[in-house]
């Protein structure tokens, strides 16, 4: 294993939305975005997503978990 040359700590906040991060030394500060490219394929998956319609009351669903009717 070779020897570590550098080390820091590193901040995060925001979350991966709309984050920021910085290392403690400064060497290192990022903004965390999600591509537009990726909001608008999670969008879309919604659209045509049966649990997601089922959510929104756009079609009639029923449970039922080890045979028995879920309410």
């Amino acid at each position: 294993m070779t020897k570590a040359l550098h080390t820091a700590q590193a901040r995060v906040t925001g979350g991966r939305a709309n984050g920021h991060g910085r290392t403690s030394d400064g060497a290192l500060e990022v903004d965390l975005r999600l591509p537009q490219e990726l909001v608008e394929l999670v969008r879309a998956a919604h659209e045509v997503c049966p649990y997601s319609n089922a959510t929104r009351n756009n079609i009639d669903v029923s449970l039922t978990a080890n045979g028995q009717s879920v309410d």
